[in-house]
């Protein structure tokens, strides 16, 4: 009776995982993103992560962000879940803080980013802010808070003009997003699921066959 009971209970669990988010619909799933940034602005005379010139080679990072995607969304809040880029001297982990909001289309397709982050927590360190597809005159900016004296940075139409900044001009950041399928997570769990209730009515039959010969 004890194992009828948990095979039932288990049942009634992956029939509750599959009705209620099996099938396809606008549910919160993680982005996988690799970004690649080139810089093409310093502020003048200054040295910014170790760099007085815009260097050759682009940085390149990673970043995940949970997101429910909705057509024409306007500044829609997403959390980020991963991040590990660097620029240099400078270093963005989940350590830190993160803000990030997304823009879509009438498809739902993004549209633009604004993704701000902070080395340190509580809004501290140096920030990394990539603005891609927005009004700017940038796809992304950095400022050094090791060599920052409180002078801020300046831009203008070729990007970052002065102060400890790094920018990059439109068309210099590249987002490739890697979404997850839709419900892969839940569809992993409901098949170990349903492996385990497999199982239990295996063990459940062995056992009467085992009884009846007795």
């Amino acid at each position: 009776m004890r194992t009828q009971r948990i095979s039932s209970y288990l049942s009634a669990a992956l029939l509750f995982l599959l009705i209620a988010f099996g099938a396809p619909g606008a549910q919160a799933k993680p982005l996988i993103y690799t970004v690649d940034l080139k810089a093409t602005a310093i502020g003048a005379g200054e040295t910014v992560f170790g760099f007085s010139s815009p260097p050759e080679d682009s940085f390149i990072g990673s970043l995940t962000l949970i997101a429910d995607l909705m057509p024409n969304q306007v500044s829609a809040e997403a959390t980020v879940s991963f991040v590990d880029f660097k620029i240099g001297t400078g270093s963005w982990t989940m350590s830190g803080t993160q803000l990030a909001f997304l823009w879509t289309d009438s498809a739902g397709e993004i549209t633009s980013y604004d993704i701000r982050l902070w080395s340190e927590p509580a809004y501290n360190g140096s920030s990394l802010s990539i603005v891609k597809g927005g009004a700017t005159n940038v796809d992304w900016y950095a400022s050094d808070a090791t060599v920052d004296k409180g002078q801020g940075c300046s831009f203008g139409p070729t990007g970052v003009l002065t102060g400890p900044c790094i920018s990059g001009s439109p068309g210099s950041a590249t987002i490739i997003a890697t979404p997850v399928p839709e419900g892969a997570s839940l569809h992993l769990l409901a098949g170990g699921l349903a492996l385990l209730i497999l199982r239990h009515t295996n063990l459940l039959s062995h056992r009467r066959r085992g009884c009846r010969r007795g």
